[in-house]
């Protein structure tokens, strides 16, 4: 066995020439490592490899406290098996966090669907985006989901409704923009109408290409789920220069107001108040296409569902984990939409 006891937090540098060679022959005579804090050679504040060729571990012992490194790509892909060790050191407030299950609950004895929710997905130039939006929002615990369309996409269930006038509804409680938006003059148009309808926004995909920072009203709550291409996309609309996906989210969200979700192996949920937690991913086949719109449909059904944007883009995220831990590899995002619904059962 053994035991990596060499550097640990607050390491910046990389490791000396002598000093990685010996870390990479005594793991390669060994069939069992186990990383103390973090394995020599990581960058605990952002998760960084700052040498090559370092060795995995099949186990790590974090020491008080969770570091950004421990959740952070591509740092935590090599350290197998975390475990926090207590050693009395106190929590700090206002750090950030780890995701945690939700608690969620059954409907109230005398719901009805409006009063469980009703959210309105707009749809787009391709529809199997909105439609595995649609699918995932019925399972996220909105009583009612509506595609905001001029007509019925093909291959729609029979249990969506279709509404061409689906943001004039007064009982609308929250609007999902973005899966299968496209680009054009007229998926502008339908942004614009969606960031005027006062209601509660989750922003995805196409829509955080032709979002500017003009279009946000300050009374409206908005939640976005960029990826780490969409995020410097963002990150570049609203003049925010930092380094790091931690630091951009969080910039991001204190210049914008809305609550980002950084989507991605390591995703990170930031609030524009400070808050920030930390999301790992379950399993890298949610690398399919698809599965982006499925989150984006699980967020609006939470915040239909009466959920402060923060919580609900948390909540949102450990669903989306837990139905791909759900899914039979290799899925479909359809396949993982599917699973929601048992993910959330998990959860009462």
């Amino acid at each position: 066995m053994f035991v990596d006891c060499l550097f640990g937090s607050g390491l910046s540098r990389p490791l000396s020439a002598e000093l990685c060679l010996l870390l990479r022959d005594l793991a390669d005579r060994h069939a069992f490592r186990i990383a103390v804090d973090l394995p020599s050679g990581i960058s605990s504040d952002d998760g960084h490899i700052l040498n090559e060729r370092l060795p995995d571990y099949h186990l790590t012992l974090a020491l008080g406290a969770w570091k950004y490194a421990h959740w952070r790509m591509p740092a935590c892909a090599s350290m197998g098996e975390r475990r926090l060790v207590p050693i009395g050191v106190a929590p700090v407030l206002e750090a950030a966090e780890l995701i945690q299950r939700p608690r969620l609950s059954p409907p109230e004895p005398d719901a009805h669907k409006y009063t469980r929710g009703l959210c309105a997905v707009v749809a787009g130039e391709m529809p199997g985006a909105t439609l595995l939006a649609c699918k995932a929002a019925t399972h996220g615990g909105a009583g009612y989901v509506k595609l905001q369309a001029d007509s019925l996409p093909d291959g729609a269930p029979i249990d969506l409704v279709v509404d061409a006038a689906a943001l004039d509804d007064d009982r609308l409680d929250a609007v999902l923009v973005g899966p299968g938006l496209g680009r054009s003059d007229l998926s502008r148009n339908r942004l614009e109408a969606a960031l005027s309808s006062g209601r509660s926004l989750v922003l995805d995909a196409d829509a955080l290409h032709l979002l500017a920072p003009h279009m946000l009203r300050p009374d409206v709550e908005v939640i976005a789920t960029p990826h780490e291409g969409e995020l410097a996309k963002l990150c570049k609309s609203f003049a925010v220069v930092a380094q790091g996906k931690t630091a951009q989210a969080c910039a991001l969200a204190r210049a914008s107001g809305m609550v980002i979700i950084a989507k991605g192996p390591d995703t990170i949920i930031a609030a524009p108040d400070g808050r920030l937690v930390m999301s790992p991913s379950p399993t890298s086949w949610l690398s399919v296409a698809g599965t982006g719109d499925v989150l984006a449909g699980i967020v609006v059904s939470r915040v239909a569902s009466g959920q402060d944007p923060f919580e609900a883009a948390c909540e949102a995220v450990w669903l989306h984990a837990e139905a791909a831990r759900r899914c039979s590899a290799p899925f479909t995002a359809s396949e993982l939409a599917g699973k929601v619904a048992a993910a959330y059962a998990a959860c009462l």
